[in-house]
């Protein structure tokens, strides 16, 4: 075998792995998605009174703002369930980890088709609070990632 051919090998390895953990994030984000929705949709009617008590007429807001709340610090359980204790909901720790997680994996980002769905799901979910919304997705440079985002008025 020629040092072309192991070359070639090596590349062809490293892409056959990079699909791979393409696959297993998605298996991954499929499973999870419902809750990670919910759980944004939640957080931005926390933002909104937060901001309508501080008399503004609106928020801007994203996916990567929220997601980025659960990070590796675990003392960011206890300050995001205080966030939202005027709310009849808490984080449960399992739901936390979960969060948690999916930002390591995406580091706050999405891939194309659930930026989409996130944006269809915010959208519908806002309009029927009888808020004004306009959600886009923003690509990422270099990359096949997106984050979402927001503005909300009401």
């Amino acid at each position: 075998m020629s040092f072309a051919d192991n070359l070639r090998g090596m590349a062809a390895q490293k892409r056959q792995a990079d699909q791979s953990a393409e696959a297993a994030r998605l298996a991954q984000i499929e499973k999870s998605w419902p809750l990670v929705t919910e759980y944004f949709y939640k957080n931005i009617k926390c933002w909104c009174v937060i901001h309508a008590k501080n008399g503004d007429t609106g928020l801007s807001y994203s996916f990567s703002k929220f997601i980025r709340q659960f990070h590796d610090d675990l003392s960011s359980f206890d300050t995001y369930n205080r966030f939202v204790e005027e709310t009849d909901w808490k984080l449960t720790w399992e739901n936390f980890l979960l969060l948690q997680n999916f930002n390591k994996v995406y580091h706050g980002l999405l891939p194309e088709r659930y930026a989409e769905d996130c944006v269809h799901q915010i959208t519908v979910l806002i309009q029927v609070e009888g808020l004004h919304v306009r959600a886009w997705t923003v690509g990422v440079k270099d990359s096949y990632y997106f984050d979402v985002g927001l503005d909300i008025s009401w």
